[in-house]
């Protein structure tokens, strides 16, 4: 006998969530700009369907810094950190919803939308996570978002869900020193710039860009090396 289907078409957004004004919450703040020791922030995966909620990040920084800032917020309940090395980490944390984030994942909840992670930070207020699901659910969610959250889309549809390319592995700086070294020169035999003008295209410090461009180097040739010996 025929099976009855009720099929509603798929969707893949890429999109960045900015919210704004004084009901930020205070973890939330502390990852998007509040911390200027951590970098390379992404939220791997969380828990929303209780108060307190459940956090696991990757970050790159000063951990003990962020521990004693996690301390010092009321909300935060729990947290536990695991040290990759000298320089990153995860950390798990739980802590008590507001009102602000009571919308946005109520939002959520209600429809059959899947968030595919990891969301990433920036530092400038904004989360940029990959949503998929039915077109319909994705208009219902933006729509409902509240309006002190600015919603920007990014991308709408593509090949893939999630990227595992190399260039994924670089923070949005990094990746823009590695530009900026390529058009001012930095990369050229011989060189033709130094991280003095990678800088001003940037518009940062020589020393921020030589750190961003270092960084950015490693991230690229430990993949590389990686992908070499897993075909060896």
């Amino acid at each position: 006998m025929p099976v009855s289907t009720n099929r509603q078409h798929m969707k893949r957004v890429r999109v960045t969530f900015r919210p704004k004004g004084t009901d930020v919450h205070p973890v939330y703040d502390l990852l998007t700009g509040g911390a200027d020791y951590l970098e390379d922030v992404q939220l791997i995966n969380w828990q929303v369907s209780s108060d307190p909620a459940g956090f696991l990040i990757h970050a790159r920084g000063d951990a003990e810094q962020m521990a004693a800032d996690l301390d010092a917020i009321p909300e935060v309940c729990h947290q536990e950190f695991i040290h990759l090395n000298d320089e990153e980490f995860y950390v798990y944390h739980t802590c008590r919803r507001n009102p602000m984030t009571d919308e946005i994942f109520d939002a959520f909840a209600e429809t059959s939308l899947l968030v595919v992670f990891p969301m990433e930070y920036d530092n400038n207020g904004g989360a940029t996570a990959t949503i998929v699901g039915p077109e319909a659910d994705i208009h219902s969610v933006i729509e409902d978002i509240p309006p002190e959250i600015a919603v920007e889309i990014e991308a709408v549809g593509g090949p893939e869900v999630q990227d595992s390319g190399v260039l994924s592995k670089l923070s949005d700086r990094q990746f823009e020193a590695l530009e900026a070294g390529i058009e001012t020169g930095y990369y050229d035999v011989p060189r033709q710039a130094t991280s003095e003008d990678v800088a001003e295209r940037m518009g940062c410090r020589p020393s921020t860009a030589s750190e961003h461009l270092r960084k950015a180097e490693t991230k690229l040739v430990t993949a590389l090396l990686d992908h070499t010996q897993s075909k060896l």
